[in-house]
């Protein structure tokens, strides 16, 4: 089992903690258009709701062509994508591109940062199909008291 981090200071302190919590995994620092890992490395990729955060001109093109770039051939990616109900989108701006820039995050952690949205399954099946196939797409709604988290989630097959 192996987990991504954005910064080596996050690996760090996992890293920290593993041997205390049991934790039988390899850390290493990495983002989701430079994954330090070969083509073809693993044969399951799950992303926990973070594959559709962008950084600078990054567009989700990018970050899925990497993706399927470390999966191995018939390898699953498994995630999800938020959608505009999700609260921590509520007063974001849509850009150009159909991603979103944060600006009241109710957590205050995420303000001025961009994600990507998808409105329906379709668009999540667009999205993904480049690089995909064997698409399935459910949607997931939560409202924990006045903070909802929605979006779609999906299992797919590196084409």
């Amino acid at each position: 089992v192996y987990a991504s981090e954005v910064s080596d200071d996050i690996v760090t302190l996992l890293e920290s903690q593993k041997e205390r919590m049991g934790w039988t995994v390899d850390f290493f620092a990495g983002t989701n258009t430079a994954l330090p890992v070969g083509n073809a490395f693993f044969d399951y990729l799950l992303s926990c709701w973070s594959f559709y955060y962008l950084q600078g001109e990054t567009v989700v093109p990018e970050v899925l062509k990497e993706i399927a770039r470390v999966l191995k051939p018939g390898g699953y990616f498994i995630a999800g994508i938020p959608d505009a109900k999700n609260s921590v989108l509520q007063g974001a701006t849509l850009l150009d591109d159909g991603s979103m820039m944060i600006r009241n995050d109710p957590n205050k952690l995420r303000n001025g940062e961009r994600f990507m949205v998808a409105n329906n399954a379709d668009e999540v099946r667009a999205l993904l199909a480049p690089y995909f196939d064997n698409i399935k797409v459910g949607y997931l709604y939560d409202d924990y008291f006045g903070l909802v988290v929605s979006g779609f989630v999906f299992v797919c097959q590196k084409v």
